[in-house]
């Protein structure tokens, strides 16, 4: 699924994929975050392992033994034509920090869908890109191979900044249109920043995201579901992660939730005092 950035990306994680499981979120009692309404929860689901425990030391080690094969995945990293420490070097080069990737998260690379962060360096080097792409494709390749399911919420379609890029599996791509709200996910992406990130954020323009609407098989329209409180809108949603059954039995509470959640954006939004903030704005 692809949310631009600002557009709720992570509200829609924890209520639609994850359809309210606490487990998945982060900073939840966060003061911060909950002064701008701003939500952080796990954007990936997978049959094949739980993502909720990926940073636990002995896992891949579990991992290995149940799905021997899979883990030759991570030995896609001695191979002389795509070597970790190339890969590594190519990331330097590109004068990206890579530390989540390289630091946390390098055995799982192959595994799992990591295109939020892998499509970033994107577009500087050549040789860098090959490995990007590489690495995008093995995590769809992984779950078809062992008849997996494997659900991801990014911003935009890899295409975007890898030119000519498209998985090389059948994946069914759901985008959420931004046409008319560009201006108030905007404002609300810098508000949000400016109380929980970053010590100088900068506001800068979210457009629609036409791309991604071309290249999806489904697209939901952001006005519906927050501004207009659609429910046939929201149920794609929950269609789309397999959770349609959980909203057909809970719509009440759950366009209720959604209408609150969106109640309470447009009052940080109104209510900010861009004057007395640190956001410089670039419109």
């Amino acid at each position: 699924m692809y949310v631009p950035s600002g557009a709720s990306a992570n509200f829609i994680a924890f209520k639609c994929m994850w359809c309210d499981d606490e487990t998945t979120r982060f900073s939840s009692n966060d003061k911060a975050h909950k002064n701008v309404n701003e939500y952080s929860a796990l954007k990936q689901k997978s049959t094949l392992w739980d993502v909720r425990t990926l940073h636990r030391p002995a896992l891949p080690n579990q991992f290995s033994q149940t799905y021997p094969k899979l883990a030759k995945s991570s030995e896609v990293w001695d191979d002389k034509d795509f070597s970790f420490s190339t890969f590594k070097d190519l990331l330097k080069e590109g004068k990206f920090d890579g530390k989540i990737l390289l630091d946390w998260d390098w055995y799982w690379l192959p595994i799992f869908d990591y295109s939020i962060l892998l499509t970033l360096p994107a577009g500087r080097i050549p040789l860098l890109d090959t490995y990007l792409k590489k690495l995008m494709n093995m995590c769809w390749e992984a779950h078809e191979q062992e008849n997996k399911e494997l659900m991801s919420i990014t911003h935009y379609h890899p295409g975007l900044n890898l030119k000519g890029y498209d998985y090389s599996t059948d994946i069914e791509k759901l985008c959420l249109s931004i046409n008319g709200c560009e201006d108030y996910i905007s404002d609300l992406l810098a508000i949000k920043h400016s109380s929980t990130r970053f010590a100088n954020p900068v506001h800068y323009r979210v457009d629609n995201n036409i791309f991604d609407q071309q290249k999806s098989d489904i697209v939901v329209e952001y006005r519906k579901v927050f501004f207009e409180n659609d429910e046939d809108e929201i149920r794609k949603l929950y269609e789309f992660f397999g959770n349609e059954d959980y909203f057909d039995k809970n719509t009440n509470d759950i366009t209720t939730n959604f209408k609150q959640y969106h109640n309470d954006n447009f009052r940080v939004w109104e209510e900010f005092d861009w004057e007395a903030s640190n956001i410089e704005r670039q419109l």
